[in-house]
């Protein structure tokens, strides 16, 4: 999982909660080093602001030919909301409108990664990440 965060608070908290809940976190503080990390890591979820410093967020998924399940997370208002979903359709898999209460942000995440694992063993032809159920 990376978080993609420029603000270094809200990064190591989101990143700590994470954690705690048994998540492998990677994290980054702009746009260009999100690209670093996507282009050097297998990433399934990627929490991403939207206004980011370098490189902002649309520019990191359009930079992307096979993005990983997308949460945003940002202080967006909802016709940013709806202009990235329609730009971005199905990549988006939930939009977080800042602040995010621990509790959202867990169920978001949840939900995301349960979405890239099952995307994920589609594409392989496994099921539950143990192979094919007979």
């Amino acid at each position: 999982m990376l978080v993609v965060e420029d603000d270094m608070g809200v990064r190591e908290t989101t990143v700590a909660i994470l954690r705690e809940e048994g998540y492998v976190v990677v994290q980054a503080a702009d746009g260009v080093d999100a690209l670093d990390v996507l282009r050097g890591h297998d990433i399934d979820v990627l929490l991403l602001d939207l206004r980011l410093p370098r490189l902002d967020g649309a520019s990191v998924l359009e930079a992307l030919d096979r993005p990983p399940t997308v949460v945003v997370v940002s202080g967006f208002e909802s016709c940013e909301e709806a202009e990235m979903r329609g730009r971005f359709g199905p990549v988006l898999f939930d939009c977080l409108r800042k602040p995010v209460s621990p509790h959202r942000l867990m169920e978001a995440t949840a939900a995301a990664a349960d979405h890239a694992l099952s995307a994920r063993n589609t594409a392989t032809g496994r099921i539950d990440g143990h192979g094919l159920s007979e």
